[in-house]
């Protein structure tokens, strides 16, 4: 995703789609993938929103925070914390699992 990035506005990074980037990533038969992009895209979208100073739709300011910004000559670094989502999908056991598809 980065490399997709570089070039773009932040506004542009902000109004990026989750399923565009899927098709345009090729990710489409990989769900691990996608679950690690959501996440990816989640996060780089609350940094630049904070680091722009504005709320955006989409973005929880509670959930990910700004911990550092760093200057360079060629990028900006944003260092995050980013805590997890208030309701995760249940998780089973591999046992219980499967059993269950048996």
């Amino acid at each position: 995703m980065s490399q997709f990035c570089i070039g773009r506005s932040l506004e542009e990074i902000l109004d990026l789609d989750f399923r565009m980037l899927v098709s345009a990533l090729d990710l489409n038969t990989d769900e691990e993938a996608q679950f690690i992009l959501y996440m990816e895209l989640d996060a780089l979208k609350s940094a630049v929103a904070q680091y722009l100073g504005i709320e955006y739709q989409g973005v929880d300011p509670e959930r990910c925070k700004i911990s550092s910004i760093m200057h360079g000559d060629e990028c900006i670094d944003i260092a995050l914390v980013i805590l997890p989502p208030k309701e995760l999908p249940k998780i089973l056991p591999c046992s219980l699992s499967e059993h269950k598809d048996k």
